[in-house]
């Protein structure tokens, strides 16, 4: 076989992310055992849950990858797994894997007696099969190659080949192992015809179909409903060594739009649906239902201001870090959070959620603080020269800038009202504009911008968004220029991305990650400001629910642990 077949594709998208309850068990000797944080209580089998999806375009998880897909989710498993709870990369169907020491390859180990969902072995041939024959089909961007073999029936080793010469991080920290394994038995004589792209669409009956996860595909009604039934072979137990998953089955209703998802919701014929902080204010949950409220969201707003800005004046302003904090510690956080957020957000200082095992508490918070803010401005020479109210940024002209934010987020638009009035309070005069999405993003991605409020969504692992740390990235659309004259603190974080590319010790990795995030509080490039809760609507009568924490892959996360009580 030649090394271009034996060639699985890596995408670097991809870089940035038991026991039968039948008469006859099952061989699987090795289950994962779920227990704390993610399993609150052991449950009992038996009942149904409804939940909400959109129309799915195919029923092909690796065409439609999105690790946030509750389908792909619900029905399929990968080598690897996302802790919900955590953050931390855990084996799954891999009972354990190691990287070797030059870092040029890793060895899987799969649990022994796997099989998918219609009972056919799982075995390395399918792992092998996927990355081998199926991913390169796929058709995802930015292509680099892994060689992988199949030296045993529960043995699988990749390996980098041309042109890289080591394996890089985030191909494990991210999302790449944790892509569905799918069924060589199903899908051999298609991918030989090169037709896997096509494969499993909505029009494909559903025994054909097969995956691992905790649920199986049983029904397909397009535009009304996709039923889920329990996975008799799924790989997972409880601390009690009770086959997962509970439920026996999972009603995903389809749903046109949000508004209809809301209104289901307040009829009671949903049983969960995660909901934005704005969507609780007047909302009247049906009897028996309760919101589970955990902590902040994996993204958050920020205040940036182009560092590029085309008055001269400004730009030497804005390049100013003691400019930048003095702007932080204007923002009356707590009150936007209570009169905006309604209370269910939090404030943030650095661009690391709280609840990630990266973040690094001990770093500079400039909170609101209006007298520490004004002797910043002074120190700078901010000062009201003409006695008119506002500062001056020169003898004749006065600190006065403009603000941007999207006309389709109420929640940007009401805090940006409030952040005006303050830093008036502070001399500071500030034009406020929303805009519509299209021409915000437009001004942003083209720099084309003097400051905006804009919104992001960051995983746990913070090398895992490079791009928006990296100054010759575009999306450091704050400093554009920076791809060619970085400064020197741009530097810095630019090596400690280098040295994080190729680091797997969870540890070392961490210590990168506390740097990076001392030195983005210290500088401030970008002024974070808040998040929202995270929120879950649910029915009273189900348990585990209270596992559901503010991560980045949705609910679906915890459906193996959910009960009917």
């Amino acid at each position: 076989m030649t090394q271009q077949r034996s060639s699985a594709i890596v995408t670097s998208a991809l870089l940035v992310f038991s026991i039968l309850w039948l008469a006859t068990p099952i061989a699987l000797s090795q289950p994962k055992v779920v227990g704390e944080p993610v399993l609150k209580e052991i449950g009992k089998r038996g009942g149904q849950v409804v939940i909400s999806v959109s129309d799915p375009k195919s029923f092909n998880p690796i065409t439609t990858w999105d690790p946030k897909d509750p389908l792909i989710n619900l029905t399929h498993a990968g080598l690897l797994e996302m802790n919900p709870v955590t953050g931390q990369l855990e084996p799954a169907l891999a009972l354990n894997y190691e990287v070797s020491p030059d870092r040029k390859s890793i060895k899987f180990i799969l649990r022994k007696g796997l099989k998918f969902w219609d009972g056919d072995d799982l075995k390395a041939e399918d792992v092998l099969f996927t990355y081998q024959d199926i991913i390169p089909q796929a058709g995802l961007p930015g292509l680099i190659p892994i060689e992988v073999k199949a030296p045993g029936e529960t043995t699988i080793v990749m390996a980098v080949a041309p042109p890289l010469d080591r394996f890089p991080a985030a191909i494990l920290s991210g999302f790449f192992f944790v892509m569905p394994v799918l069924p060589k038995h199903k899908l051999a004589e298609i991918v030989a015809r090169g037709q896997f792209a096509g494969a499993w669409s909505l029009a494909t009956p559903l025994g054909e179909i097969a995956g691992a996860g905790p649920f199986k595909l049983t029904k397909y009604t397009p535009g009304t409903e996709i039923v889920l039934e329990r996975n008799p072979f799924y790989w997972k137990v409880d601390s009690k060594n009770q086959p997962l998953p509970y439920l026996d089955k999972v009603i995903a209703k389809i749903a046109p739009n949000r508004a209809e998802e809301l209104a289901r919701l307040g009829r009671g014929e949903l049983d969960l649906l995660t909901l934005r902080a704005e969507e609780t204010f007047d909302l009247k949950l049906p009897t028996g239902f309760k919101l589970v409220i955990d902590g902040p969201e994996y993204s958050f707003d920020f205040w940036a201001f182009n560092h590029d800005v085309a008055d001269p004046d400004l730009r030497k302003v804005f390049q100013e870090k003691l400019f930048r904090q003095a702007i932080a510690q204007t923002i009356d956080r707590k009150r936007v959070i209570k009169e905006v957020l309604k209370e269910l957000g939090e404030p943030w200082f650095t661009t690391v959620n709280r609840i990630s095992p990266y973040y690094e508490p001990n770093i500079p918070k400039y909170d609101f603080d209006t007298k520490a803010a004004a002797e910043k401005l002074d120190r700078l020479g901010l000062k009201d020269t003409d006695r008119d109210g506002i500062r001056n940024l020169t003898a004749n002209k006065q600190l006065e800038f403009e603000l941007i934010t999207n006309d389709n987020n109420s929640r940007r638009i009401a805090a940006s009202k409030l952040i005006v009035e303050e830093l008036k309070k502070l001399g500071v005069k500030v034009n406020f504009k929303a805009i519509p999405f299209a021409e915000f993003s437009a001004k942003l991605t083209s720099g084309q911008f003097v400051t905006a409020i804009a919104g992001t969504t960051h995983l746990s692992d913070p090398f895992l968004v490079d791009a928006f740390y990296r100054s010759g990235s575009p999306g450091h659309f704050w400093h554009l220029s920076g791809a060619k004259e970085p400064f020197d603190y741009e530097k810095k974080i630019d090596e400690l991305l280098d040295k994080a590319a190729f680091e797997f010790d969870f540890a070392k990795r961490k210590a990168l990650a506390s740097e990076l995030q001392k030195i983005m509080s210290e500088e401030l490039p970008i002024v974070p400001l808040w998040s929202r809760k995270a929120i879950l609507a649910t029915s009273g009568s189900l348990g585990n629910v209270e596992a559901f924490t503010a991560n980045a892959f949705g609910v679906q996360e915890f459906m193996a642990v959910i009960f009917r009580k």
